[in-house]
């Protein structure tokens, strides 16, 4: 479990590659795979639960870990009946082993029982190593007894055998070879840094030693005592390699119990904010990471501290969940309010009312800043289009504008030039041909546009200093001169703007309900009445010559 765990964060194996090597195994022949399966399990749910407390706010993955779940929980479960079917018949055949080993011992029993016809079955009995050699295993439970008995008929085999003493010498060489190889061999894995690797390659070793028939005599407690010591140098370290492991347990469980205290120490009912909930979320993390840091725990246990401290944790996932999914409502609805403002900017951005598309567009902009934020996956792409919107619609303005002011420049200039010519005017053959000369021109500056407002002024009173400068110089009285319409204009509204001022003064003078008259209001009626006639009488002009024009 150690090292699969550690090849998880390593390389990031996926419950999908999880559940792939378990299918793995529950389609192959369940031999020697209880450990890996066991292994996997764990595995499996170890990364399942990490998967699941690591969702975002708006993820739901649940039904797939819950698919993914019942998927690996089938190949397990068929994994466990092929294993049962495996072990039944594995425990058949080593049963049957069993007795055919008994009976090959009873054989050897019988050659040994008759000492004086030995040799004469000295072929059978090497047939009968080869049978024994390939008879296979037998239950745990009596393979040290019958071996003990084969190797012990075997000895007794060899010394009653006195015809062939130089083939028995022959086989003792051959074992003697391989029983101190093994012995080499035990005592190399002592440099092996992995311990297990050690302890299972050892396992390997008495097995082969078993397999081998005896030495000389003489020679074998001194063999079997080198092998046996090289033996316990494994052993021993296999045994510390447990212990140390059990007091890590130990103290893995005892900061796992104060990583719960933490995590359920955490205080979050009263967060009001995203920045809060990022905090939190932070510690959590932490706190996450400390658990990952801080080893295994006792099975026993092990699974009822993950269940306090996932507890822990998904409390506060959940409300963090709640809080974002209200959040996530609001934003839905910002962003609905922000697409109703980029559609109505749109529609005035090619407003021919330029003003008032300024002033409304203006006021979308400060509405928008009043709106909440929207989904994030959508708040840059709105706002491009929003201000793309409003750019449009300035640049435009700005292009028209200076379009404008180049207009009024050009207009200027060109008011500037009649004046010139007016200041410039000669006299012609009679008065009145001077006379029209002069209101030709005049409307010709009329119909110019208009020139920049701090201009308007000076070359007003320039071109009216020049018309009258001109007219005294030719002498034409006022019933032939030309009236100046748009000054007439601006008279007018003078007089009604003094009309009104009049008549609200009127009103706050006079008391409520008085019937006497003041000298004062008397005098005040009168002017705005003088006022009044003054103005349908410029009225009068104005229309008068505009009928003319």
């Amino acid at each position: 479990m150690e090292s699969l765990e550690k090849n998880n964060t390593e390389k990031n194996i996926s419950l999908q590659e999880i559940i792939e090597k378990m299918k793995s195994i529950a389609e192959s022949n369940c031999d020697d795979t209880n450990k890996e399966a066991t292994s996997l399990k764990k595995l499996f749910y170890y990364t399942l639960n990490n998967c699941r407390f690591n969702q975002t706010a708006d993820e739901n993955n649940s039904e797939d870990f819950n698919a993914m779940e019942e998927e690996f929980k089938g190949l397990f479960n068929k994994y466990q009946e092929k294993r049962k079917a495996f072990l039944e018949a594995k425990q058949k055949k080593e049963n049957e082993n069993l007795e055919k080993r008994k009976s090959i011992i009873k054989k050897i029993e019988a050659f040994v029982e008759n000492p004086e016809t030995i040799h004469e079955h000295f072929n059978d009995f090497k047939a009968l190593q080869q049978e024994w050699k390939e008879a296979g295993d037998v239950p745990a439970t009596d393979k040290n007894d019958i071996f003990k008995k084969y190797n012990s008929i075997n000895e007794q085999y060899y010394d009653l055998l006195k015809m062939n003493i130089e083939l028995r010498e022959y086989d003792f060489k051959k074992n003697l070879e391989i029983k101190t190889e093994l012995c080499e061999k035990a005592e190399a894995l002592d440099k092996e840094e992995n311990v297990i690797n050690a302890f299972n390659s050892l396992q390997a070793l008495h097995e082969q030693w078993t397999q081998t028939g005896p030495v000389a005599k003489e020679l074998r407690e001194e063999l079997w005592t080198r092998f046996k010591e090289a033996s316990s140098v494994i052993n021993k370290k296999h045994n510390a390699y447990f212990e140390e492991k059990k007091q890590k347990e130990q103290e893995a469980l005892k900061a796992k119990e104060e990583i719960c205290k933490k995590a359920e120490a955490i205080e979050y009912s009263d967060i009001a904010s995203p920045a809060e909930w990022d905090k939190v979320v932070d510690a959590v993390k932490e706190i996450q990471q400390e658990w990952k840091n801080a080893g295994y725990t006792p099975a026993k246990i092990s699974e009822s501290l993950y269940e306090r401290y996932r507890s822990a944790c998904n409390k506060i996932f959940e409300a963090r969940n709640t809080y974002f999914g209200k959040i996530n409502e609001e934003r839905k609805a910002n962003k609905k309010l922000k697409m109703e403002i980029i559609r109505k900017v749109k529609e005035l951005k090619d407003s021919s009312n330029g003003k008032e598309a300024k002033q409304e567009i203006t006021k979308l902009q400060e509405e928008w800043k009043k709106i909440g934020p929207v989904p994030t996956r959508d708040n840059q792409t709105m706002w491009k289009e929003f201000t793309a919107a409003c750019d449009e619609f300035f640049t435009k303005r700005k292009e028209a504008y200076e379009m404008h002011v180049k207009e009024e420049q050009e207009n200027l200039q060109k008011k500037l030039a009649i004046i010139e010519q007016i200041k410039n005017f000669k006299p012609l053959d009679s008065a009145k041909s001077s006379a029209d000369a002069i209101k030709k021109l005049i409307s010709e500056f009329n119909a110019i546009g208009r020139v920049p407002y701090d201009e308007k002024d000076k070359i007003y009173k320039a071109f009216h200093k020049a018309v009258d400068n001109i007219f005294d110089t030719l002498k034409i009285d006022d019933n032939n001169r030309p009236v100046d319409v748009a000054k007439l204009r601006r008279t007018a509204e003078k007089l009604r703007n003094d009309i009104k001022t009049a008549e609200n003064n009127i009103l706050f003078l006079a008391p409520a309900n008085s019937k006497k008259q003041s000298p004062l209001l008397d005098e005040m009626n009168k002017n705005i009445e003088k006022m009044k006639k003054e103005l349908q009488k410029i009225l009068k002009t104005i229309e008068s010559n505009e009928k003319k024009a």
